[in-house]
């Protein structure tokens, strides 16, 4: 043996030292194997393009912190007396070697604290490309290490390299036994899962079990790094959605009481901590009188686990969602300031797995979650009828032109809104850890949790602290969703008198003794889907118009009276909903709802019109002033009174607000009057009020009023507008004037035309599917359907996407089976397919599954294909002549809904309060 290897081998190690080394060798030991499991992570994320954290590579990733900071002082120590110790050994070069590896493990030491992400600890490197640096110098630094070492050994003690590879063998079985359990735990959660015994619902939770309350509850450790959001959350209808909700606990006690097992109907939404838990079925929450603040769960609402623990959502509604349990960071729970203080620490350090673990892509951001609840029906269970639909904010949004795949809407937006929370979750300025710069303005936001609507009832029912401050927030969405235009008036107070206006610029002169028809239209120009949408029965949205002259009111409808109770005779922009006698439903009580008389909800860039009687006394001033609110106040006497008792009503109801959405106001100067004002600025230009009065009418579908609907467009296209020849054509339409439609559709077409082609097209192909040219009818829709983005690239370019629409599809469905009548098998086969999709987005459309029975039919599907597609057709056709009964009954018993019913009602100003 070479002289200096005997003299470095000389210097025996003291016990100490040799244990110390024995410990820093297992050490790092199992560092290597830990380090290339995380490295071997990262590489196979950037490979796949995917987050590959699970929980154990957080606690791989803590051990490997623990034991890194563990190391840093006996390898300090190590490497400090190693080189005292051999600083005068004959063997230069080990000792060069080694004066290098040891720098090098500093290196290595000083990298990994900087990778560290510590709150409240500056770190210049905690993000970007010094951040990317020194990660990249703490892998690499490893290798360099090994071959030091090896390079150390090979100048000093002979190095063993049998028993080197030996435990290569046992680092590689680790590794690939640490693989093998990621892996398992990164297995992507099924879609479907079967429910968990929920017949009113379609709530499921992921392998068929029940998560324990806690698991779902225990959100304390998302306030700490979530402040702004648990803030504005606190304060939302979603936190409120559970027993301690005043109006769903009555009316979920009533359906228990009826029926108990499909009372689930109700907690899919609104209980989803208790059903996945199966703590629902508990009898203490039917007591009224019980203190359920103590009850695990039964106040927990729709919190942040619920939402961040959705894995999959389906269209079919009624909390149609699969729910796994929580993946949390290790200590989340603990009870101790140091456990929680590390949970947070994990999540900074490695917020990969948080990531996954609460947000998942095409789920937690898609409106199809939100519509998993925002879209509900009554089951046949619940009602011992038939299926029945309720509200559905989501297909109302999905199928507009705001969702960007409405092709047969009035108007669309510049760019669609393809989710709610563009709306429902605008952006606030904060300082939070989860705070990052999302638009344009370089301020770091963060989503607001109050998911701000309509709902202005809670903050008083409940006495909140911010009640204004929350009311305010909700009045922000309304300010931005209506407009109310008074538009003009007609002579002799008939539909048919000849049309004055519009109303602005010009002022015209009224007579004295005169009588008119004031024409009030309401636009829905903010609002994804149908205004009010939600609770709209039970939600009040009236017009309260005021007509004075000289100080004196001569014309009045849709006052408060002293009780706190809206005029009945008001026009009211909401849903009346009856049971199958007809008596109104005024507990919100989903097993008695049967039909609604009258739904005067105004669809996403759509309009209402409301006609009334103004007649101008013999006296009057020298002019009439005008003023039109549109109001809003969450919820109605007839509620209160079932959930808190008569007596309570009605002072709750005066402290509820009467929110202002809109609002407009006009002086029009008499005849033979002192002079006023020629001219007056209205609330839009005037082709698109003209326009929006014409949609008014155009909904009304009766006689009278396409009539007075082709007068407005007629009006607009001669201002110029081809808006008003699409009008024009879609009413020719609905009047079977298949000729005039054509050639109004035609013009609107035209090549300098200020109407989007799309709609045009669309309107055009239905045309000539009712005049029966089918091959024009299937190529107008192919191209909209199939070609979009070479027929109509500036629609794709504002990311509009047409194969959405439902309509569009089913009528090109419909051509196709026609064609296929004629022998072409492949469109029938086409057909088939295209139900197939619209059902996929919607399954209880029923003309899709009429339409699926005729393509299984005509292609040779089995007779129990065609048989459950009839069936599914016959389930969810409306049974109209049931609902004609009831609604007969309904308008017998209360005259002002029988009014308000009438597709041309005409409401009188003058209406005596006695005659009320």
């Amino acid at each position: 043996m070479p002289e200096s290897r005997v003299a470095n081998s000389s210097q025996a190690l003291t016990p100490r030292l040799r244990r110390l080394l024995v410990w820093l060798l297992v050490a790092f030991g199992i560092m290597v194997v830990d380090s290339l499991y995380l490295v071997g992570l990262s590489w196979w994320g950037w490979f796949t393009n995917a987050n590959q954290e699970t929980l154990l590579s957080i606690w791989a990733f803590l051990l490997h912190v623990v034991l890194g900071l563990a190391l840093i002082v006996p390898l300090v120590v190590y490497g400090i007396g190693h080189m005292l110790r051999a600083r005068r050994s004959p063997n230069i070069n080990a000792r060069r070697v080694g004066y290098v590896l040891f720098g090098t493990a500093l290196i290595l030491l000083v990298s990994g604290v900087l990778l560290l992400r510590i709150e409240g600890v500056p770190n210049p490197v905690a993000s970007g490309g010094g951040h990317d640096l020194t990660w990249w110098i703490h892998v690499l630094a490893p290798l360099v290490l090994i071959w030091l070492f090896i390079a150390h050994r090979m100048v000093g003690p002979r190095i063993r390299w049998q028993v080197g590879a030996r435990w290569g063998v046992v680092t590689g079985v680790f590794l690939l036994a640490m693989f093998g359990l990621h892996w398992s735990l990164a297995v992507e959660t099924p879609s479907t899962a079967p429910r968990i015994g929920m017949p009113g619902s379609f709530a499921t939770t992921v392998g068929n079990v029940h998560i324990p309350v806690e698991e779902l509850t225990a959100i304390d450790s998302c306030v700490s790094c979530h402040p702004d959001a648990h803030a504005s959350w606190s304060h939302s209808a979603h936190r409120f959605a559970s027993f301690d909700n005043p109006v769903y606990a009555a009316a979920v006690r009533q359906t228990r009481r009826v029926e108990p097992e499909m009372s689930t109907f109700c907690a899919g939404c609104h209980d989803p901590v208790l059903l996945a838990s199966g703590s629902f079925g508990d009898a203490r929450l039917d007591d009224p009188h019980a203190d359920l603040s103590t009850f695990p769960g039964a106040h927990a609402g729709v919190n942040c686990l619920v939402c961040h623990s959705i894995v999959h959502a389906t269209p079919e509604g009624n909390g149609s969602w699969v729910m796994e349990r929580p993946q949390r960071y290790p200590f989340y729970d603990s009870e101790s300031s140091i456990g929680q203080w590390i949970n947070r620490q994990l999540i900074l350090s490695r917020p990969g797995f948080h990531k996954r673990a609460m947000l998942k892509p095409g789920v937690t951001d898609s409106a199809l979650m939100c519509g998993s609840c925002h879209k509900a029906w009554i089951p046949e269970g619940l009602n011992h009828y038939r299926w029945l639909a309720g509200q559905n904010h989501y297909d109302s949004w999905r199928l507009s032109g705001v969702s960007g795949h409405g092709v047969g809407s009035w108007r669309w937006p510049e760019e669609p809104s393809t989710d709610c929370n563009s709306c429902h979750m605008e952006l606030q300025p904060s300082t939070g850890i989860a705070a990052r710069v999302r638009d344009d303005s370089g301020v770091p936001t963060v989503h607001d949790h109050l998911f701000a609507g309509g709902n202005t009832a809670l903050a008083v029912l409940l006495d909140l602290p911010e009640r204004e401050a929350i009311i305010a927030a909700h009045q922000r969405i309304l300010d931005e969703s209506m407009r109310v235009d008074i538009v003009g008036l007609r002579s002799g107070g008939a539909l048919d008198g000849s049309f004055i206006g519009p109303i602005r610029p010009e002022l015209p002169k009224l007579d004295r003794g005169g009588t008119y028809l004031l024409e009030v239209v309401c636009r829905n120009t903010g609002t994804g889907h149908a205004f009010t949408q939600g609770t709209a029965d039970s939600n009040e949205i009236w017009l309260d118009v005021t007509v004075r002259s000289g100080g004196r009111v001569i014309g009045r409808s849709g006052a408060i009276d002293e009780q706190g109770i809206v005029d009945p005779w008001a026009y009211r922009l909401n849903a009346f909903v009856v049971d199958s006698a007809g008596h109104r439903v005024e507990s919100r009580a989903p097993e008695q709802m049967f039909t609604s008389v009258y739904d005067h909800q105004v669809p996403p860039g759509a309009a209402s019109v409301t006609h009334y009687r103004l007649d101008i006394p013999d006296d009057a001033a020298d002019s009439v002033e005008i003023d039109v609110v549109l109001r809003y106040r969450k919820f109605d006497h007839r509620l209160m009174a079932y959930v808190y008792g008569e007596e309570k009503a009605q002072a709750i109801v005066n402290e509820l607000p009467a929110m202002v959405v809109a609002r407009d106001s006009v002086e029009l100067p008499l005849t033979g009057g002192a002079g006023l004002a020629e001219k007056a600025e209205g609330p839009a230009p005037n082709w698109e009020r003209l326009y929006d009065y014409g949609i008014g009418l155009f909904r009304h579908g009766s006689r009278g009023p396409l009539r007075q609907a082709v007068e407005a467009f007629e009006q607009v296209a001669a201002l110029g507008r081809s808006e008003g020849f699409y009008g024009l054509g879609r009413t020719f339409l609905m009047q079977g004037r298949y000729e005039e439609a054509v050639e109004a559709l035609r013009t609107a077409a035209s090549e300098n035309g200020t109407m989007e082609p799309w709609g045009v097209t669309f309107y055009s192909g239905v045309t000539d599917l009712e005049r029966g040219l089918l091959a024009s009818a299937r190529e107008r829709f192919r191209a909209l359907a199939v070609e979009q983005a070479r027929r109509f690239p500036q629609a794709t370019a504002r990311g509009f996407y047409f194969a959405g629409d439902d309509a569009l599809l089913l009528d090109l469905a419909e051509t196709e089976l026609r064609i296929g009548l004629g022998g072409e098998v492949e469109s029938s086969q086409q057909a088939l397919q295209l139900t197939g999709e619209v059902i996929a987005r919607n399954p209880q459309n029923a003309r899709a599954w009429w339409l699926r029975a005729q393509a299984l039919q005509a292609t040779g599907g089995t007779p129990q294909e065609i048989a459950t597609a009839r069936r599914q057709h016959t389930n969810y056709r409306p049974d109209e002549q049931a609902a004609e009964r009831a609604v007969r009954e309904a308008r017998k018993r209360y005259p002002p809904v029988d009014v308000a019913a009438e597709p041309s009602a005409i409401y009188d100003l003058r209406r005596s309060k006695e005659s009320r």
